[in-house]
């Protein structure tokens, strides 16, 4: 095109390109001058004519030996130039849009695309078309949770352009802004006996994907009393902001083991001792037994078994449950009264529940006796004997 192009392309049209046809040169105008016909070359419109053109001659030769396609340029404008995003660790921002228009001439079109400079930056689009005096939106998002980024601030742009349009490129600065996610730790309560160690302190979090590393700690000292429990150096790392909730360890006097007397039970044996008989107990208290210690005062009253043993109750408190420990063997008494003690080694330790203390022998028994006639005669009687456990 000659230098007399900007004296003749200002027309409407219905597209981008357009052909200039030339019509024979015996068709002037008033003024002698040759016209040229704008006619539309593909599409719905296709041969439709736009515009009729008057050119002095020396213009006319001009197109003529240039003619061809015709196109009136768009203006790339874009809504914003610069996006912030914000989020905390763990989840996405929201999307916001930007406006892409065209601001060009009537009838001109804009076929725009655009492309992002980090990865994490989403575009629900990358390309498109939009007409004169027209726009589209296009959503900005960014993919957090997709890239696992952590805290911190990250920057990117948008580039948008269309090679054929004026005020392009146009580039949009996108900051993304990624704060510690907020968690509630919780500790848990937890108590001891004075003199024991410390059990290990616990805790729930709000967050359960949440790793942590550290330990909670507590307040020192060791008399009975109560005791805060303390965050210490428990941490999720710094893409998490930990708010604490305590608690507290409490220390209690230690558990006495049970007066023996406690732990006597009479009336034992009614004659079903000489059958191996045995006797059901209930220990209330942690104890360490070191002795099982048989006891007869009735005038002729025998012992006969050589060992005794310590069983657990089964579930249903009838039956025998696991060995807890069998005494070393004792001799055998029959002078009244009798105190016969069987001793464990290692001592047995006894947790709260049920027992059954089981003589041991072939011919268990314990005899109550009374003289007759110059003969002993064997009388089980109730109340006879009685045993105790002796505890360390």
């Amino acid at each position: 095109m000659s230098t007399n192009k900007a004296k003749f392309l200002v027309v409407s049209v219905l597209t981008s390109a357009l052909l200039l046809t030339s019509i024979p040169m015996n068709f002037l105008d008033r003024a002698g001058a040759a016209q040229f016909v704008v006619v539309v070359p593909s599409g719905p419109h296709a041969g439709r004519v736009v515009a009729i053109i008057s050119l002095s001659s020396a213009a006319a030769q001009a197109v003529s030996e240039n003619s061809g396609a015709l196109q009136l340029q768009p203006v790339l404008s874009v809504s914003t130039l610069s996006i912030t995003l914000e989020t905390t660790y763990g989840s996405n921002p929201g999307d916001p849009p930007i406006a892409i228009s065209n601001t060009g001439p009537a009838n001109s079109v804009l076929n725009w695309s655009a492309a992002a400079s980090a990865p994490w930056i989403g575009l629900s689009q990358a390309s498109g078309t939009v007409a004169a005096g027209t726009s589209t939106d296009v959503v900005i998002g960014a993919d957090v949770v997709g890239f696992g980024l952590g805290v911190g601030t990250y920057e990117g742009t948008i580039t948008i352009s269309d090679p054929t349009a004026s005020n392009s490129p146009q580039t949009v600065a996108v900051t993304l802004t990624i704060a510690a996610k907020p968690i509630t730790v919780t500790a848990d309560a937890k108590s001891k006996v004075s003199g024991d160690a410390d059990p290990t302190f616990t805790y729930t979090s709000s967050d359960p994907a949440a790793t942590f590393t550290g330990a909670l700690s507590r307040a020192p000292g060791e008399d009975v009393g109560t005791y805060a429990i303390l965050q210490n150096n428990l941490s999720a790392g710094s893409n998490y902001a930990i708010t604490y909730v305590g608690a507290n360890l409490t220390i209690t006097v230690p558990p006495s083991a049970p007066p023996v007397e406690q732990l006597i039970v009479n009336d034992w044996i009614e004659g079903a001792m000489s059958q191996g008989g045995r006797q059901k107990i209930t220990v209330p208290a942690t104890v360490t037994v070191s002795a099982v210690e048989l006891s007869v005062d009735f005038v002729g009253s025998y012992i006969e078994t050589s060992n005794v043993s310590i069983y657990a109750a089964s579930s249903t408190d009838s039956q025998l449950g696991a060995l807890m420990g069998t005494s070393d063997s004792a001799t055998v008494s029959a002078i009244y009264p009798i105190h016969q003690l069987y001793s464990f080694a290692p001592p047995v330790t006894l947790s709260p529940g049920i027992y059954w203390i089981v003589p041991v022998g072939d011919n268990t028994r314990v005899w109550g006796n009374v003289y007759a006639g110059g003969y002993w005669y064997g009388k089980y009687k109730t109340g006879d004997a009685y045993f105790r456990l002796l505890t360390q």
